[in-house]
């Protein structure tokens, strides 16, 4: 077998399996972190499941509508009884900026390879992840190594790609928000 058509089968494989892969072909945080680094590499592990499944927080005492909310709040050592919602924004875009090429999913529904989580999201529709980004400001200009594109990059292929349809409103709307929010185009940077 051609080692390329292997490696596109290891990906698929994985991604079944739930796994996330960094852009250097390792296991993104599976054995990272000794889990009390702040921020917390292993924490993030498993987060485009979390995001794909739009997976509940099931935490009782947990003050999160979603995994993911808590996943990236704990790898980010937020405190949420101590910390302002400015020094939450400041430790989730640290966070952000120190795991970004960890932040990545492959997943048959994606039509990207190691694509950034936020392209992830858009694909799957979740408003609420974006909406979290966006508050917590995180950077939204990251240039993916796969398509080289950044977030609004890709915004646009997918209007322009459905333009003939009702899909090309949804990402006329998240292209619109994610422009508001600070996001450019590859060709801005």
């Amino acid at each position: 077998m051609h080692p390329s058509c292997m490696r596109k089968l290891v990906t698929i494989a994985l991604s079944l399996l739930g796994s996330e892969i960094s852009l250097a072909g390792e296991p993104a945080a599976a054995n990272a972190g000794d889990g009390h680094a702040c921020p917390n590499p292993a924490k993030i592990k498993n987060i485009c499941m979390a995001v794909s499944e739009r997976v509940r927080d099931k935490d009782a005492t947990s003050s999160f509508k979603y995994l993911y909310q808590r996943k990236l709040t704990e790898a980010a050592c937020v405190d949420l009884v101590k910390d302002d919602q400015k020094a939450v924004d400041h430790k989730m875009q640290q966070m952000w900026l120190a795991f970004e090429d960890r932040l990545i999913c492959n997943s048959l529904q994606f039509d990207i390879q190691n694509g950034s989580i936020i392209k992830f999201a858009i694909n799957q529709y979740f408003d609420a992840f974006l909406d979290d980004l966006i508050a917590w400001k995180v950077n939204l200009n990251r240039v993916d190594a796969y398509d080289g594109q950044t977030v609004l990059d890709y915004v646009q292929y997918k209007i322009e790609r459905n333009r003939n349809n009702q899909t090309s409103k949804i990402f006329s709307a998240y292209y619109d928000r994610l422009r508001r929010a600070g996001a450019k185009h590859k060709s801005e940077l």
